[in-house]
């Protein structure tokens, strides 16, 4: 088991990795920083602090469970959200004020 908080390197540019180890490391990169865009939360319910939600993203229909607090559900400037659930996976809705009634209608029960 590698500790893989442990920095044992720094790659200044992918293009120089031979293929496989490139292709590696992008798969990698794309899986750690891959953040869905959320297009529409279609249900939400707030039970014993969890919250759990089915939302629609531009990677398709979610199901997601996030704790009910500020760490969780976090207003990045007036209008974005992002939204980390139980496993670390981060969400994103781009714009508040962009979005239909019903998600802003679902959402004021966290935000």
């Amino acid at each position: 088991h590698r500790d893989m908080s442990k920095e044992i390197g720094i790659i200044r540019d992918v293009r120089e990795l031979l293929p496989e180890d490139r292709k590696q490391v992008e798969e990698e990169l794309e899986q750690r920083y891959f953040v869905p865009i959320i297009k529409a939360v279609t249900s939400l319910k707030d039970e014993y602090g969890q919250v759990y939600m089915q939302i629609e993203t531009n990677a398709g229909n979610k199901r997601i469970v996030a704790p009910n607090s500020t760490a969780n559900f976090i207003m990045l400037g007036e209008d974005r959200l992002l939204i980390i659930d139980i496993d670390g996976n981060r969400y994103e809705l781009p714009s508040l004020a962009a979005a239909d009634k019903k998600t802003v209608r679902l959402l004021e029960v966290v935000i």
